[in-house]
């Protein structure tokens, strides 16, 4: 787990280092303090690079009850990706055979992560504010509980995509 979801922790770096001075300063505090996201952030470069695909799951939200649920995918890479090439493979109740997928979620016509950017997904039934949403669709992209399966995948078609992060 990252030491910032610890309650304080954020708050006593920040003192620690003085303030941080700007939104990267802030960005490079983040990632030095988590052993993962330090992993991430020398990884990624070079798998772009090497021209990889490198979208992940950045969030996650399933609410203990009810529809209050997102995902995030975050962009690490330097140039904006369409979503049209991908695709949200899923099971329910986690999947029978592995690398085969029940149901398959296309990103709409237009959809596309900005360099270093999110794309969230929320569910329709979240509560709160929804500005920060990508988009809003209705059951079951965002329905999923704690035995189903999601899956990013590398293709439109979710019946014969690689899996690029998973749930």
């Amino acid at each position: 787990n990252h030491p910032y979801l610890v309650a304080g922790v954020e708050e006593e770096e920040e003192v620690r280092a003085g303030g941080y001075g700007s939104p990267a300063a802030e960005l490079d505090a983040l990632v030095a303090a988590s052993g993962k996201t330090v992993l991430l952030s020398k990884l990624l470069p070079h798998l772009t690079a090497g021209g990889h695909r490198t979208l992940l799951f950045s969030q996650f939200q399933e609410a203990s009850s009810g529809n209050n649920k997102y995902y995030q995918i975050s962009n690490p890479t330097d140039a904006a990706i369409d979503l049209t090439g991908y695709s949200l493979a899923s099971c329910t109740n986690g999947c029978s055979s592995d690398g085969v997928f029940e149901y398959g979620y296309n990103y709409p016509s237009g959809a596309t992560i900005a360099a270093g950017g999110t794309y969230t997904v929320c569910n329709s039934g979240l509560t709160g504010d929804l500005s920060s949403c990508d988009e809003i669709p209705s059951y079951p992209q965002v329905s999923v509980n704690g035995d189903d399966f999601q899956a990013l995948a590398s293709s439109a078609d979710y019946t014969t995509a690689t899996a690029l992060d998973i749930l």
